[in-house]
């Protein structure tokens, strides 16, 4: 089934559209921008001064809760990719790729370094969005496991939520949901962990749970950014489209792009 989205919004004297479709395919909603946020000048006097390719940004930051892969908290991960060079099997070492492996090698040498281990297995989940390797999975739940092992989740606050974003990616929601309630308890100022349990709670169908754990971030202390905004309108917008209300779900989106637009 493909459900196709329209936006618009109104800004000084142009009209930016945005056109995507969200595919339901067995491996679950895939999300395609099929026009390329298009950027329609409303005076033909004014120069068309705006960025497209920002605008595709933006584009996806706002639709990204409209894929399970939402988990997380509302960031663009544009990573870089290995390429072969003159059709051999050599391939070049990307950046991500030194990362892994300096990480890896501290690891190694000291198997007790827990931050190392919590940011190799952010690295992964990142990876597991963009290229679907659930080996990916596997290692990011292994080193957040470990790392708590090391260190209590009290005092390792970091390697609990890579796990509860790791059992989201993994479909196990309620684990997630649980994993999000204990990071609650002990950063109940931090929202983040509030948009991991209503991610968790709309993937399981409570939406009416999911929609209070938004509004329950909205009121916390710690959004003041506007990447914060985006994240949470954007997932109201994703429920209201959910319970068939498009004119709440165009309200929310255009309200997340209003923030998006005055990121740098």
């Amino acid at each position: 089934m493909r459900h196709r989205i329209n936006l618009c919004l109104a800004r000084n004297d142009r009209q930016y559209l945005i056109d995507s479709t969200i595919d339901e395919t067995a491996a679950g909603p895939v999300m395609k921008i099929t026009k390329t946020a298009t950027v329609v000048s409303r005076c033909a006097a004014c120069p068309d001064a705006a960025q497209p390719g920002r605008l595709v940004r933006l584009a996806a930051m706002l639709l990204l809760p409209f894929t399970t892969h939402a988990a997380g908290t509302g960031h663009s991960h544009a990573e870089s990719t290995s390429h072969t060079a003159n059709q051999t099997e050599r391939q070049i070492e990307t950046p991500q790729d030194a990362t892994i492996r300096f990480l890896t090698e501290r690891i190694s040498k000291d198997p007790l370094e827990f931050s190392s281990k919590n940011r190799l297995a952010a690295i992964y989940l990142r990876r597991l969005s963009r290229d679907g390797n659930h080996a990916d999975l596997h290692r990011a739940r292994d080193l957040a496991e470990s790392s708590l092992k090391d260190f209590p989740a009290r005092i390792n606050s970091d390697a609990l939520s890579v796990l509860a974003q790791a059992e989201f990616a993994a479909h196990e929601f309620h684990t997630a949901a649980q994993l999000a309630r204990q990071l609650i308890q002990i950063s109940p100022q931090d929202a983040r962990p509030q948009l991991i349990l209503g991610d968790a709670l709309l993937e399981s169908g409570d939406y009416d749970g999911a929609t209070n754990t938004y509004r329950a971030a909205q009121q916390n202390a710690s959004v003041r950014s506007a990447g914060m905004t985006v994240s949470i309108e954007a997932r109201l917008g994703k429920l209201a489209w959910l319970r068939g209300n498009t004119a709440a779900a165009r309200h929310h989106l255009r309200t997340a792009l209003e923030a998006a637009l005055t990121l740098p």
